[in-house]
């Protein structure tokens, strides 16, 4: 019997897309893992399926982005000396806020990118209000209270706690900042003129450097609850009224240590 063109045509149209789809269902492409050796040295090949969660493990699968809104109270002390008084009611008689208003502790914000897996690199900049204890004759007492507003470059690792495997567990942080903090005094009445002749106690610019450790909890893809525990280190400076007299005293103690609780935001 004979086969029309048409129908030898078609079969052969059948042949190609039947070897196409064969094609189509080969099994998933392979990539080398680190080598391995045996006893003898020899390399023994390792090879594992690409998958997303293979990926995610060891790649960043997009640059995220996180931004942080934090809020804490702040305790000062000297680390290299613990015991010595920093003279500085860090609540206030009021609690968590004094007479003005003002919080007695610490508010503030981080912006950061992931420049390598769980690896990121921002800013912060945040705002720490104290209160100083009445009474002595150290250089802090010349002042009722001051203000510290700190910019600072930060560098922080995730490190994933969970054993599992997922990609959502608890994370440990650990994370240092550096950069220049700005301590601005609110100078007691009888230094101030026409009462007094000193006049205002001189803003102090320092630089400030920030190591930090804490826990870090997904709760969404977007959202990130986590509490953090900071120290502050501040080089002390001799505190001087703006008229350049020295004020005579120990030196105050402006590092601190701070609880931090709050929320990431990421995308």
């Amino acid at each position: 019997m004979l086969v029309s063109r048409d129908a030898m045509r078609a079969f052969g149209w059948i042949l190609v897309l039947t070897f196409s789809m064969v094609g189509c269902q080969s099994t998933p492409e392979q990539i080398a893992s680190k080598t391995h050796s045996d006893d003898f040295g020899e390399v023994v090949p390792d090879k594992e399926e690409i998958t997303i969660e293979a990926v995610q493990k060891s790649e960043m699968m997009h640059q995220r982005a996180q931004f942080e809104l934090r809020l804490g109270g702040s305790f000062p002390f000297d680390l290299f000396d613990p015991g010595r008084d920093p003279h500085i009611d860090s609540f206030g008689e009021n609690g968590p806020f004094d007479g003005s208003g003002a919080i007695q502790g610490v508010i503030g914000s981080k912006l950061q990118l992931e420049a390598a897996k769980n690896i990121y690199l921002g800013l912060s900049f945040d705002f720490t209000d104290h209160t100083v204890e009445t009474g002595g004759g150290e250089q802090i007492f010349a002042v009722s209270g001051f203000d510290r507003l700190s910019v600072l470059g930060t560098i922080d690792y995730d490190i994933p706690l969970n054993t599992t495997g997922a990609l959502d567990g608890l994370m440990l942080r650990v994370g240092m900042g550096m950069g220049m903090t700005v301590v601005d005094f609110n100078t007691l009445p009888q230094y101030l003129p026409p009462l007094g002749t000193q006049g205002k106690v001189e803003d102090i610019y320092q630089i400030m450097f920030r190591p930090s450790i804490g826990l870090r909890l997904p709760v969404s893809d977007n959202l990130l609850f986590f509490s953090e525990f900071t120290y502050d280190i501040v080089p002390e400076k001799s505190m001087a009224f703006e008229t350049n007299i020295a004020i005579a005293g120990e030196r105050a103690i402006f590092s601190s240590g701070a609880i931090i609780v709050g929320l990431s935001l990421q995308w």
